[in-house]
């Protein structure tokens, strides 16, 4: 499970970096309105879910048992 929350966080920090491009060219093309409200709304639900990711993994890291000691 830890895995996942990894790959999830790694699969959205490259859709962010892959689309960000298209996010500067849409900004730059609206530059005397308004932020597009998608870009807006992408850039919330991108940092939300990194930010899930990462507690979720904390959660899992400090709740896991640890190893028996061999003596």
């Amino acid at each position: 499970m830890c895995r996942a929350f990894m790959l999830i966080m790694v699969g959205n920090v490259a859709f962010g970096l892959w689309i960000r491009p298209d996010v500067k060219r849409a900004a730059a093309a609206a530059r005397a309105e308004d932020a597009p409200a998608w870009a807006v709304v992408l850039l919330i639900v991108s940092l939300a879910i990194l930010a899930y990711c990462t507690v979720e993994v904390y959660l899992i890291h400090i709740s896991r048992e640890a190893p028996p000691r061999d003596a």
